[in-house]
């Protein structure tokens, strides 16, 4: 289970060029026992190890006020050929229009053990580092190590410069490879106030702040002060190696998040950041990109939307009428955000927004139609968990439609076309999201209650040298989104996703059904060949081929953070088996049954005449497992794994 420690920071005095100076001074100086190192003595495992990790953040004089630098040296140890990975380099950066913080490698380098006495130091070409867009604000300054290979040691030292205070550097003590030290320090001004969160962990091993007496004191305008200097650090922290369900490893990682709290102007007075839920909503419905755009949007669309043909709808009708027309008229630009990019008349005119535009559109429009509808700020999965101790608008990153059918409450989304009109997209489902609308603040549940169906249907009738196979598969709700999403349309990417079970699909055999239609049951089914599994004259038949799971993807025997399925989901498998002449069924696997408050689980095989029929159904009834019943999800798992994979033999007559 995730633990915080929670800590408010007033911060005071500071500005001092010299932060952890010990570890940059070491920049290039490699020990012996670095070099001689061949494994991890706390993972032995592990496919490289980080030697150190350590950053400083402080604020430095600008034209402007203060600019925050953050500084950052990193060594890692390559062990094995897996462990290269660790050697690409993605360093994130801010861009806002036309100011972006700007990234200065000053040193990066690849030590290898020579022939001779020393080592020998390859240098990175600056020629080799490039930049990529992430998001719209959002930039990752690249760069791939050189000469790396098992043994090798890695090191680079990069600073950022940032006009943005908000953007005061979080720290990971945590990497998917153990780290042997990991420090970070920073240096306040008394100008700018933060609130500190430490994800993870109970304490830290090292934790320090004083005032920094020891430099001269500094002047800004009439106010004179020192640094207030910050120390964290942790030693020989484990790998963060168990990655399945869960929506962000940011949610769990060990790490310290910092959030600008309030700014303290030289002239005197305070300017809160973090405020109140209901000053935040109040907030949202006052801002031009927010609540005044929702008004002018319900206006905006009396001109598109067919006003006598609304008025004699019913609610339920009027609702599909609005998001219909938004998912077949705008095309959503990849883009998540709270506030929109463009008024309502753009949307209409270019068909193409973000997030925002598009949904804050159609609660206008839903409002304007007489429906009782409301925005919903929520926190996308990859973005991360909210936690509603701390009301921060940067805490959401979109935002959906929250409205009330018949006296139904609904979530809806109109960027995701191939989505039902009653659900949110899968990215969407995390957690809780915020109802922006007056009165106190409302928190409304993400999650599905609605179990989403794949039921997959086997026919084996042909078996000789080789077996061949009809496979029919209907998907409903989360199912058949996840489905479509990744192949609706496209054959090639189908058949690429089949041949990764090793099926040899017969050519033209593959049908899809409803590909398009959102509210219907999504249908796949295609026609294979495989060899057929002979030992010693017996034949060895897998009912379900490779459809069900050949391997627990829980892996780790305790586990401290939930087990996040995103829905709750019912997996069922039909298997018809045809005897081939001069057979008969030696082995038919047992039957098996599960029922409780968490799963159920029913296998059977029977035989009827020369066909076997096999039926294996199972259900996990949470979309989210918490941690303390993690053995049992755990053994779940196992169960479905070994029924999955059990054999019919036959043998001959």
């Amino acid at each position: 289970m995730k633990k915080l420690i929670i800590l408010i920071l007033i911060l005071l005095p500071g500005f001092c060029p010299v932060f952890a100076q010990g570890y940059f001074d070491k920049a290039g100086k490699i020990s012996q026992a670095e070099a001689d190192m061949t494994s991890c003595s706390f993972d032995p495992k592990a496919d490289a190890v980080v030697l150190f990790d350590v950053g400083e953040s402080s604020f430095i004089r600008s034209e402007e006020g203060f600019d925050v630098l953050y500084r950052r040296i990193t060594r890692i140890k390559i062990l094995n050929e897996a462990g290269k990975k660790y050697a690409e380099v993605s360093i994130p950066y801010y861009k806002e229009g036309n100011i972006s913080e700007k990234v200065t490698i000053e040193r990066a380098a690849t030590y290898n053990k020579s022939d001779g006495v020393g080592l020998k130091i390859t240098i990175l070409d600056p020629k080799a580092c490039y930049d990529e867009k992430e998001t719209k604000n959002w930039r990752l300054k690249k760069f791939a190590m050189p000469d790396v290979k098992p043994g090798s040691i890695i090191e680079y030292v990069y600073t950022i410069s940032s006009q943005y205070h908000f953007n005061l550097r979080d720290w990971e003590f945590q990497w998917e490879i153990p780290v042997l030290y990991s420090f970070y320090e920073t240096r306040m001004i008394p100008f700018y106030e933060y609130t500190w969160l430490l994800q993870g962990r109970q304490k830290l091993d090292e934790y320090e702040t004083y005032v920094d007496e020891m430099s001269l004191k500094k002047q800004f305008n009439s106010i004179s002060f020192n640094d207030v200097v910050y120390k964290f650090g942790l030693k020989n922290v484990p790998a963060f190696n168990d990655e399945e369900f869960i929506p962000s490893r940011e949610d769990y990682i060990i790490k310290i998040n910092f959030q600008l709290s309030a700014v303290f102007p030289s002239t005197g007075g305070k300017i809160n950041i973090m405020t109140t839920w209901p000053q935040l909503v109040s907030d949202y419905l006052k801002n031009d990109d927010f609540g005044k755009y929702v008004k002018k949007s319900g206006k905006n669309s009396s001109a598109v939307l067919s006003q006598d043909s609304l008025t004699v709808k019913t609610q339920l009708q009027k609702f599909n009428y609005i998001v219909n027309y938004a998912k077949d008229n705008f095309k959503w630009n990849q883009e998540n955000s709270q506030f929109s990019d463009k008024s309502p008349s753009d949307l209409l005119k270019d068909k193409i927004g973000n997030s925002a535009d598009i949904n804050l559109w159609v609660v206008g429009a839903m409002q304007e139609a007489g429906l009782e509808a409301y925005p919903i700020v929520l926190s996308t999965r990859r973005h991360g968990k909210i936690i509603s101790d701390f009301p921060f608008s940067d805490a959401f990153n979109t935002v959906a439609v929250f409205a009330y059918i018949d006296s139904k409450p609904v979530l809806t989304d109109a960027t995701d076309p191939l989505c039902q009109n009653y659900r949110l997209p899968i990215q969407y489902m995390n957690d809780k999201g915020l109802v922006i609308d007056k009165g106190d603040p409302k928190w409304v549940s993400l999650q599905s209650p609605a179990i989403s169906k794949l039921t997959t249907n086997i026919k084996i009738d042909s078996i000789g040298l080789n077996q061949t196979a009809t496979v029919l598969n209907i998907a409903t709700e989360y199912e058949a989104l996840s489905m479509r999403n990744k192949y609706a349309g496209d054959p090639k990417k189908f058949n690429d996703y089949l041949s990764e079970n090793e099926y040899q699909i017969e050519e033209g055999s593959l049908v899809e059904k409803n590909s398009y239609d959102r509210e219907k049951p999504y249908f796949y089914s295609y026609k294979l060949k495989n060899k057929t599994e002979v030992v010693n004259g017996k034949i060895y038949i897998q009912p379900f081929l490779h459809e069900t799971f050949s391997d627990n993807p829980l892996k780790q025997k305790t586990r401290t953070y939930p087990v996040d399925l995103t829905y709750p989901v019912r997996r069922t498998y039909l298997a018809e088996i045809v005897v081939p002449e001069g057979y008969i069924v030696q082995y038919l696997p047992e039957k098996s049954m599960l029922d409780d408050e968490l799963f159920d689980l029913e296998y059977t095989a029977v035989q009827n005449d020369n066909r076997v029929n096999v039926s294996f159904t199972y259900t996990f009834k949470n979309s989210v497992y918490p941690p303390e019943v993690y053995p049992r999800v755990k053994t779940m798992f196992d169960r479905i794994v070994k029924k999955g994979s059990e054999k019919i033999v036959l043998v001959r007559k």
